[in-house]
């Protein structure tokens, strides 16, 4: 896929740039420690493959908004974003257009060659929604510079992509009250975590546009503008298990990634 036009017309096709870089990084086997080396290839990625030809002027990491640190802003805001400044795990400066894109790395554990892989926590299903959160807030106070914005996930875990109805009513597995499942629509009219809704009722006779966070503290939630659908592809790495291995080895091998656009 050779992308050629103007600046708009390469911008508006990111989405699928995107799913190509995911693509190439399959084909080669690569798999992932952590994040940061997700992070890292797609972004060595989108800078050197000529066949993609992007006018990618810059790729920075760690991207810092201090807007919100600094009180700059006249919009109310969430009190998990107040006082803060905000990072984002990697922009893409496209001929003086920004393009923020946010990453997780959602496993479970694997052990396979010199892979040594660790399991991550469940409430990074909310920072998923909370980074969808953070690139409409990017549009916000950034709108002339702001191109369009993305939120990543690849991950291993079963639970996510066909959760069982033990896990769907298990407090546990909150992750699975964000509903990351294949089809399901992200929206600012949903609650996800039922404790914390009633206790959110109590206090303001409402629950219209709340994403609950899944810890002790209710009052700290994200209100999403857009409606978002979940759409999973499959990452295949072509990396084989024997016969012999443990049903939860196989399983831990099957790896999907989605990507979200802000727009």
């Amino acid at each position: 896929m050779v992308l050629k036009g103007t600046v708009k017309e390469e911008i508006m096709n990111y989405k699928s740039v995107l799913e190509r870089v995911f693509e190439n990084l399959a084909k080669k086997g690569r798999l992932y420690q952590s994040e940061n080396e997700l992070v890292f290839n797609v972004a060595y990625e989108l800078m050197k493959n000529k066949e993609l030809s992007l006018n990618v002027s810059e790729v920075r990491f760690e991207y810092v908004l201090t807007d919100f640190k600094d009180k700059t802003t006249t919009f109310p805001l969430e009190e998990i974003f107040d006082g803060k400044s905000l990072y984002f795990d990697m922009v893409i400066n496209h001929n003086g257009k920004l393009i923020p894109i946010e990453f997780k790395y959602l496993r479970s554990e694997l052990d396979y060659y010199d892979y040594h892989i660790r399991p991550s926590s469940a409430s990074d299903a909310f920072n998923y929604v909370k980074d969808i959160r953070k690139i409409e807030l990017f549009k916000k106070v950034r709108g002339k510079e702001f191109a369009k914005g993305y939120a990543i996930i690849l991950s291993n875990f079963e639970n996510i992509f066909n959760p069982s109805s033990k896990h769907l009513n298990s407090r546990a597995n909150c992750y699975d009250k964000f509903q990351l499942t294949q089809g399901h629509v992200l929206s600012n009219d949903r609650i996800y975590l039922k404790r914390e809704a009633e206790e959110y009722f109590n206090v303001h006779g409402t629950h219209q546009g709340l994403v609950m966070r899944p810890a002790s503290d209710a009052s700290k939630y994200v209100k999403l503008l857009g409606n978002y659908r979940i759409n999973w592809n499959e990452y295949q790495h072509n990396n084989e298990v024997e016969d012999k291995d443990s049903k939860r080895k196989k399983d831990a091998m099957v790896f999907k990634y989605m990507v979200v656009e802000i727009v």
